[in-house]
Order: structure tokens, then C-alpha cells, then sequence
């Protein structure tokens, strides 16, 4: 399993060494819970082209200092292992940049941070954060953000990211992965059996991505735009779910309103280019809806 953690350059620095070593050793004691063992872990920072090595902790204590100070051993070789990929705008793609670029995410009830983008390569890697609880809002499991869309306007959507900051974050998070299941995610509405033959052939990285957006979907009762959703032209109504794929394309679900609320969740695929797979997805779409006995 590949797991992608954005460091949540918000949360830092800490108030002292001291600090800053405990908070941060709890936060990444969290990370090592998601591991089962064979998984491989990728570090993203986005922080003025700082190096991970180099970026500062507190005042006087930077990353490579801790590594280098901790004495636990596990933890140490976890860290030697993890994947660098810092600073992060340098290893994306080019759909991964147009993504990250398209939104500015903020948290409700608080001002756009300096170090905004984190929350997008969050979204677009459907990555989870590491946050040191510098401040309340940094010390919960989940961040519920909304964003400022390309024409300056402000949604107010419920939108959430998965976050760790302590131990327990990580064991919450790993049961979660662990009990998550698509007739469970959603319970509510109808999924056609093309639906479950395609997310039982994905891998496990994209069957938890599916999984995150579509209980998020379900959380919101699969209203609202992107860059979530989208109504799909000459389509009869159709709308799509929208993430990005492991390691590369996009993955598009497709699904329409039945009744009282519920929905059809009818195709799914994943789009190597700008409009691969569209046509024959829409029309079976359509087919399947036509099928269902409501």
C-alpha cells in the first residue's frame, strides 16, 4: 500500500525544541500505525523550495535533527525509508499542478493561510495530512475546509481532509481504512453490479481513494459542484464523482438521481486524457439507469 502524507507546513513551527520533538514524534507514531508492514510511505512538503532534511521544526531544530536525535529505533528506520518528495510542487504531474492551481481551500471561520496549498496537494493526491497541534484547529482527525474557486468566489461546501496529529489519529484512521466497504460507504442509495465489479478490480490504493471521495459524496448527499462533482453535458442528467487515480489518470463515477434523495451510482472508469472513455461510460450509464426498477 502507497500512502501519501502532506506535512501541513500550517501547523509549524512549535514553540521550542522540546515542543516541537514530542509533537511531532506523536504525529508521526500516527503515521506508523497505517503501516501493515510492506506499506511504503511518501513525504510531500511544499515549503519555498526547503528540503525535507531542512525544514525547521522550531526555532534551531529542523527534521533532520530529530531524525538524527531520535532514539526511537523504529521510528528512525521508518524515517530513513519514507519516499522525499520535497519540495513537492517539483515531482507532480501536469493534471496534478492544473488541479492544485484551480482551487484555493480554506478553513471556515478562519482567514486564508500563507501555506494554503497544502490543503490542495492533500486533495489532489487524496493524501493525508501531518499536523503538529500548535493550535486547536491542528488537532483534529478530520479538517473541514471549502474553497475559493479560480473566479474569486468563496463555496460554502462541506468538504473535509483526513488529518494526523497525535497517535491515536493514526489508529483511528488505519480502523477506518480497515472497516470501510462499499455497500456500507453507501448504504443509501443503489449501486449497479458494473459499479462493484469495478471498484473490487482496483488496487488498494484506489479502492481507498474511491472510498474517501464517495463517503464524502454520500456525507453531502452527492449535491454541490467541483471539485467534487460535475453535471455532465447532453447527458440526461447524469452527474460524476471526481479524484484523481494511483499513480496516474483520473477516476470519474458516474451516477443520477433516482428518488427521495437517493441516487444511482451506475459507472465508474478511469480517464487516461481529457475525454477518454466518456462516451461509451454515458451511454451505458444511461442504459443501466433505464434498467433499474424504481
Amino acid at each position: 500500500m502507497e500512502h501519501q502524507i502532506v506535512i501541513n507546513t500550517n501547523s509549524f513551527p512549535a514553540n521550542s525544541a522540546a515542543e516541537a520533538n514530542s509533537y511531532f514524534e506523536d504525529a508521526l507514531q500516527g503515521v506508523l500505525s497505517l503501516n501493515t508492514g510492506v506499506d511504503r510511505f511518501t513525504f510531500y512538503l511544499d515549503s519555498n523550495n526547503i528540503t525535507l532534511p531542512d525544514f525547521i521544526l522550531s526555532d534551531g531544530f529542523t527534521y533532520e535533527n530529530f531524525v538524527q536525535n531520535t532514539t526511537d529505533q523504529d521510528l528512525k528506520l521508518f524515517l530513513l525509508e519514507v519516499v522525499d518528495k520535497s519540495p513537492a510542487i517539483d515531482t507532480l504531474d501536469e493534471d496534478q499542478l492544473e488541479g492544485i492551481a484551480s482551487d484555493v481551500f480554506y478553513i471556515p471561520g478562519y482567514p486564508i493561510f500563507n501555506a494554503h496549498d497544502v490543503f490542495s496537494y492533500a486533495w489532489v493526491l487524496s493524501g493525508t495530512l501531518l499536523s503538529i497541534p500548535t493550535c486547536e484547529i491542528w488537532a483534529k482527525r478530520r479538517l473541514h475546509i471549502s474553497r475559493a474557486a479560480s473566479d474569486g468566489q468563496f463555496r460554502d461546501e462541506n468538504l473535509w481532509l483526513n488529518n494526523i496529529a497525535n497517535a491515536s489519529h493514526g489508529t483511528e484512521l488505519y480502523e477506518q481504512f480497515c472497516n470501510y466497504n462499499l455497500p456500507e460507504v453507501c448504504k443509501n442509495h443503489y449501486v449497479t453490479d458494473h459499479l462493484t465489479d469495478w471498484y473490487s478490480s482496483l488496487t488498494q490504493e484506489n479502492k481507498r481513494r474511491a472510498l474517501d471521495k464517495l463517503s464524502l459524496a454520500c456525507e453531502r448527499g452527492f449535491a454541490g459542484g467541483e471539485p467534487l462533482f460535475k453535471t455532465l453535458s447532453d447527458a440526461e442528467g447524469i452527474r460524476e464523482v471526481r479524484f484523481d487515480a494511483y499513480p496516474g489518470g483520473t477516476i470519474r463515477v458516474l451516477f443520477k438521481a433516482i428518488t427521495d434523495g437517493k441516487q444511482a451510482l451506475l459507472v465508474a472508469f478511469t480517464k487516461k486524457s481529457k475525454s477518454s472513455g466518456y462516451d461509451a461510460a454515458i451511454e451505458r450509464a444511461k442504459n443501466l439507469y433505464n434498467a433499474i426498477e424504481l
